[in-house]
């Protein structure tokens, strides 16, 4: 409820994050429980999750007598998978509480990372259906975060450019509710002057979403099979040259491709330090860091200056100068 834009929306994303967690399907009893919970503690004074999973236990303790034997079972059911749920330490981070303060996410802040620890994502290729009880919290947590990002579209000044970089944006894009809030905020980002960054592994994680991505970054890549699969989403021949290029670009440069099919090989320059930093997910120490930027050394000036041309024998080669 705190990262949403409006309380109707929280409503909506709380009942479908919940009915993902426990396998609730739409028109099922379970599924009618969980609305009505949600739309109660929608209207209470200060919403939270925390209301609705105490409308459940009252209901659960109070009207049994007012219930058929069916619906009884589904809502003792719906408490027992919650209480699993509830079982795990970073399920707090979707369960918000009444009288609680919080360090909630800010729209006014130039810049925001959002990092959380321990998250269990689950690989971009496993069923969803075998996800393990961390896996499917974690996915919901990502589903959240998503959330917020539609009211940092909203609301935020029209006129000022917004950036959103989402990680592990396959994960997101495998449960419906996330793949619609991503969805929503690539379709209206234009309007919301909203650029969204999805960042994955594979190549293949983006899927029918290639025709409306305007510009394409991509870093090296270890395998051939994934260079020959972003070589075919950049519409650039398959050749042996092209996929050495894109095994073996330097670390900080990327193939680009813009919205009118123009591709260069680009060196990312964060410009501030501090901005380069913040995105820092390494668990070093500052002295193991110093050490591993003197055993790297600096880059030989014939590494760093990477440039496309155009073979003329074969046309739409990748050289490297």
């Amino acid at each position: 409820f705190r990262v949403s834009p409006d309380t109707e929306t929280a409503r909506s994303v709380a009942t479908n994050i919940f009915s993902y967690l426990v396998n609730a399907q739409i028109g099922s009893y379970q599924y009618s429980f969980l609305s009505e919970a949600f739309k109660y503690a929608s209207k209470k004074p200060e919403p939270c999750v925390q209301h609705a999973i105490s409308y459940l236990k009252e209901l659960y303790s109070t009207q049994r007598e007012e219930m058929t034997n069916q619906r009884y079972e589904a809502l003792d059911h719906l408490i027992a998978v919650l209480d699993t749920f509830l079982d795990e330490p970073i399920i707090s981070l979707l369960i918000g509480k009444p009288d609680t303060e919080y360090r909630s996410l800010n729209n006014d802040k130039p810049l925001q990372v959002l990092m959380i620890e321990n998250l269990s994502l689950p690989k971009a290729e496993k069923d969803p259906e075998k996800y393990t009880t961390s896996e499917k919290i974690s996915t919901a947590v990502m589903i959240s975060i998503t959330a917020f990002c539609q009211q940092f579209m909203f609301g935020s000044d029209r006129t000022r450019h917004k950036v959103i970089l989402q990680d592990e944006a396959s994960v997101i894009d495998k449960n419906d509710e996330g793949r619609r809030l991503m969805d929503f905020i690539v379709r209206q980002g234009r309007h919301y002057t909203t650029t969204l960054l999805k960042v994955s592994q594979n190549a293949s994680d983006h899927g029918n979403d290639i025709a409306n991505l305007g510009m394409k970054f991509c870093f090296a890549l270890k395998k051939t099979d994934e260079a020959k699969e972003m070589l075919d989403y950049y519409d650039l021949p398959v050749t042996t040259s092209n996929i050495t290029t894109l095994k073996t670009l330097p670390l900080g440069h990327c193939l680009f491709q813009d919205a009118y099919g123009r591709t260069d090989i680009l060196r990312c320059n964060p410009v501030f330090r501090q901005v380069l930093d913040s995105f820092d997910t390494s668990t070093s120490s500052e002295k193991e860091r110093e050490l591993e930027e003197k055993l790297q050394g600096s880059p030989k000036k014939k590494e760093t200056q990477v440039e496309l041309t155009e073979d003329t024998e074969n046309k739409g080669e990748l050289v490297r100068n």
